[in-house]
């Protein structure tokens, strides 16, 4: 080694040391794992005959959360992006939809319902928003977790000798916290997030879907919701740890710096060549 190497080598950890901050003072962390909740995908019929609904649908149930955080601890910022999946998303259901005419007389009707998500994979982003510092590594979020799912529900209605079929789309949103607390706390390469009392609230888009009118003087008349015509969600989840991923400036510096390093200390001579 030549004595101008050792000045060399502080030449570049001084430069590391300047351009490590310019690649900020956020930091990105990354969960996927199980999760648990669900949430009402429901569609019926009112039948006037019996005074009863008829309920086609299913309760998606939460599967997997994949969370991507987005952490600025200086600037007091958190930011989540990422996706749920959820099974089942899609029930087939038949029934008997006989009704009374104007006449008083029962006529014979079968309903058949199929309600689907588009996707099983229902993503998220809540933008930036500000955190409350609560103390040393701990943070309270200000924000929940929204999720849209996009329905498809195709009917297939029979009676007086007719069938009658079509579809309508809607949507449910979903406003949840599962999680209100954030803890960077004692802990060098990961944070926990951890969970919140505050309840689920979903609203199917729009409620009624429409109606359909039979020849016989019958018709079926679709609304979403469950028994008491709303649509009701839960997000319960245990507390999660999400890993701290290097930021890739972060990488192509320490790269750099490491490639700087093994041309500054090569032997005077030229590179190592076996022999």
């Amino acid at each position: 080694m030549n004595n101008n190497s050792p000045r060399k080598l502080l030449s570049i950890l001084q430069f590391i040391g300047l351009a490590v901050p310019l690649v900020g003072s956020g930091q990105t962390f990354q969960y996927s794992g199980p999760t648990s909740g669900y949430f009402e995908m429901l569609v019926w019929d009112y039948n006037p005959a019996t005074a009863a609904r008829n309920y086609g649908g299913t309760w998606p149930t939460f599967a997997t959360l994949n969370d991507t955080v987005y952490l600025d601890a200086v600037s007091g910022t958190c930011r989540q992006a990422g996706s749920i999946t959820v099974n089942p998303f899609s029930a087939i259901s038949t029934f008997d939809d006989s009704q009374y005419d104007n006449h008083g007389n029962l006529i014979s009707a079968s309903l058949t319902l199929e309600v689907s998500l588009a996707s099983n994979v229902l993503a998220f982003d809540t933008g930036v928003r500000p955190v409350t510092l609560l103390g040393p590594g701990q943070f309270q979020l200000t924000s929940g977790i929204t999720l849209i799912a996009p329905v498809e529900c195709s009917y297939s209605w029979t009676t007086g000798g007719g069938t009658y079929t079509g579809s309508f789309s809607y949507q449910i949103r979903i406003q949840a916290w599962p999680f209100s607390n954030l803890c960077t706390s004692g802990l060098s390469d990961s944070i926990t997030l951890s969970g919140s009392n505050q309840q689920t609230l979903a609203e199917a888009m729009p409620g009624y879907l429409g109606t359909v009118y039979a020849a016989n003087g019958l018709n079926l008349q679709l609304t979403t919701g469950g028994s008491d015509t709303d649509t009701h969600a839960t997000w319960n989840t245990a507390p999660i740890t999400a890993q701290a991923v290097p930021e890739p400036m972060t990488l192509m510096v320490c790269g750099l710096g490491a490639a700087l390093a093994s041309l500054c200390l090569r032997p005077r001579n030229g590179w190592f060549v076996p022999k």
